[in-house]
């Protein structure tokens, strides 16, 4: 571990090695504030396609700061992480009073993983529920009560084309409030721009991201209409931490 640190910081710059330094601190401290497992990275696998990405943990600012941006409902507001991985952002939006915190992930081994650190975080939940559902994002029915969506680079082309229509078919559905919290790479190109259904409502850096120049991009339905109230009706958890 300590060489892998030295290395990280042989030809850096004694600001980059202290950026390094503090963000990879922060880091570790949220792991063991959580008493989650959730740093290492995964080796590519079975389910992982060429427009599926391999597991990489987003970072926990970077997560903090997305959802420091929202109001959140206690009574209405459920999030939704695609290609959760280990469950490091559902645990982090699980601290937020959302009625319902629930990733979606592909891999049965990483959604197991999620699922034992959503229960070992249980001591720092404020939502209501939270749920773990492997599945193809693509064909993931999304519930007619989610209000907000984490995207974090997670898949690409078809199945983010396919992902997003499921969205729109959700809302359309029970149309109502609803945030896409799109965080994508320097020089990456804003996929869902091409969306037409979605209206870009802001764009904000994330300086305290491990990646820098990582923009955090927040969308919603070109026109929200008059939200239906019986959203904000509860449902029963199947799966409480």
């Amino acid at each position: 571990m300590i060489r892998t640190a030295l290395r990280r910081v042989v030809g850096r710059s004694p600001a980059q090695t202290a950026r390094w330094v503090r963000f990879h601190l922060y880091e570790l401290y949220r792991e063991r504030r959580l008493g989650v497992r959730t740093a290492a990275f995964a080796p590519g696998g079975d389910a992982i396609s060429d427009e599926n990405e391999r597991y990489e943990p987003t970072c926990y600012r970077c997560v903090e700061e997305a959802l420091d941006d929202l109001e959140i409902d206690p009574g209405r507001d459920v999030f939704v992480d695609y290609g959760c991985g280990k469950g490091r952002a559902v645990a982090v939006a699980a601290t937020r009073p959302f009625r319902k915190a629930i990733g979606v992930e592909l891999s049965e081994p990483l959604a197991a993983d999620a699922r034992e650190n959503l229960r070992r975080s249980a001591g720092t939940h404020r939502c209501g529920g939270w749920e773990i559902v492997v599945a193809d994002a693509a064909a993931y029915a999304v519930p007619a009560d989610v209000t907000v969506i984490f995207l974090f680079n997670s898949f690409h082309g078809s199945v983010l084309r396919a992902a997003l229509e499921q969205v729109r078919r959700s809302w359309e559905s029970r149309p109502r409030p609803l945030a896409i919290l799109y965080k994508i790479p320097a020089g990456q190109a804003d996929l869902l721009a091409e969306i037409d259904w979605l209206t870009r409502r802001r764009e904000t850096a994330l300086p305290n991201c491990r990646w820098e120049g990582m923009r955090l991009l927040i969308y919603e339905p070109a026109d929200l209409g008059e939200p239906d109230r019986s959203a904000e009706a509860g449902v029963p958890d199947e799966d409480r931490g």
